[in-house]
């Protein structure tokens, strides 16, 4: 048997990625319902949860729509809030002990806003297509790569 299914016959880590994205919900959820009652937290939208093999851990990325200048203030928060988050986690999960929360600021907005101003920077250099040669008159195979041709 290889370990690429469990006997369940999901994928190995099914139950890992299962567990992540409730610890997701249930953290959403509390921030949202306000059972967190820190007004820094009260602002943190968690971007994505990451659970070891063994269930001890889970990687918390968080971030605000406020941004980078207030990430050290909101994982503060957040440590402040891990028991209560845990407990919720626990209850919720029916899990006999809830994993370590280690929060750690969600910059993939940021990498997203860089990807968007690397894609305007080459849109803005790409030749307009009424720049660009079209003399199809002789040859139309010269278009084509040379295996094609």
């Amino acid at each position: 048997m290889g370990g690429d299914a469990s006997a369940s016959g999901r994928p190995a880590g099914g139950r890992q990625q299962r567990v992540a994205e409730a610890i997701r919900q249930e953290l959403s959820t509390a921030i949202v319902s306000g059972e967190i009652r820190d007004p820094v937290v009260a602002k943190a939208l968690v971007g994505g949860v990451e659970v070891s093999a063994g269930l001890e851990f889970a990687k918390v990325r968080v971030r605000t729509l406020g941004g980078a200048e207030e990430a050290k203030a909101l994982l503060a928060g957040c440590k402040r809030a891990e028991p209560r988050f845990r407990q919720i986690i626990a209850q919720a999960l029916d899990l006999r002990r809830a994993p370590e929360l280690r929060f750690v600021w969600d910059d993939q907005p940021d990498r997203d806003g860089r990807l968007e101003d690397l894609f305007a920077e080459i849109r803005a250099e790409a030749p307009r297509p009424s720049e660009r040669k079209t003399d199809t008159a002789d040859n139309s195979d010269e278009r084509l790569p040379d295996v094609l041709a």
